[in-house]
């Protein structure tokens, strides 16, 4: 770990370590960071869910996790969690530094690809590599024990998936 903090650590740390069972849309926003009109309106269309009970909208602790790893970088919420991230995150979350070699035209696909879609380079080939996973996940958990906990967490892996 670097040492470094984010200026969202406090939101970090209250999402994933000391979680609620469920957060109202209103609280869920206030520690996301983000509009209460936004989250009603990922939950609409059916992005998150979320339940209703007594005319107030809520949405359980992984829907707010999952936000927040969209939100913020693995690398970003690992850092802010520091020597108490074993509390929150499996194991085969920690982010890795990779170094690797490729064709100069594999990289500047990366650069144009990430840049097209808004995102770092690392950022875009994050979501491919989870494709990736998503596609092999049956056949991995043998070779790499924890690899399902670590692919679909927040949520607990079930016997389906």
């Amino acid at each position: 770990m670097t040492g470094l903090q984010s200026k969202h650590r406090w939101q970090i740390r209250r999402i994933f370590l000391a979680p609620r069972e469920r957060y109202s849309v209103k609280q869920a926003a206030a520690v996301l960071g983000i509009s209460r009109q936004a989250l009603h309106a990922s939950v609409r269309n059916g992005t998150h869910e979320a339940a209703e009970e007594a005319g107030t909208t809520y949405l359980p602790w992984s829907q707010v996790a999952s936000l927040a790893m969209e939100q913020w970088p693995l690398p970003t919420i690992y850092e802010d969690l520091g020597e108490e991230v074993w509390k929150a995150l499996p194991p085969l979350l920690q982010p890795r530094v990779v170094t690797f070699t490729l064709p100069d035209y594999q990289l500047r696909m990366l650069q144009v690809l990430a840049k097209r879609g808004g995102k770092e380079v690392h950022a875009f080939l994050c979501d491919h590599l989870l494709d990736l996973a998503e596609s092999e996940a049956s056949g991995l958990e043998t070779e790499i024990p924890g690899f399902r906990a670590a692919l679909l967490y927040p949520d607990e892996p079930t016997e389906e998936s």
